[in-house]
């Protein structure tokens, strides 16, 4: 991992933060983003934990996943 970039195309769609998928949307690299992909993973995965489901599980292929994420798709809040 170089400390100044972004590795693209690594990890799960469904567990990755937006800006993985639209590197122009933030500045990759930085510690502060880092810390918010970080983050948003570990939801996604606390999320499918507490629902036992796979996010995103209605669409077939990781990229309509990231097609869907970038456009503000998120799954249901748990009630």
């Amino acid at each position: 991992f170089l400390p100044n970039s972004l590795t693209m195309q690594i990890g799960t769609a469904e567990y990755s933060a937006p800006e993985v998928s639209n590197p122009l949307s933030g500045q990759i690299g930085t510690p502060v983003l880092l810390t918010k992909l970080d983050v948003y993973s570990f939801c996604m995965v606390v999320w499918a934990a507490m629902t036992g489901e796979k996010p995103y599980k209605e669409f077939e292929n990781p990229m309509q996943v990231m097609f869907a994420v970038a456009s503000g798709k998120r799954p249901d809040v748990l009630r």
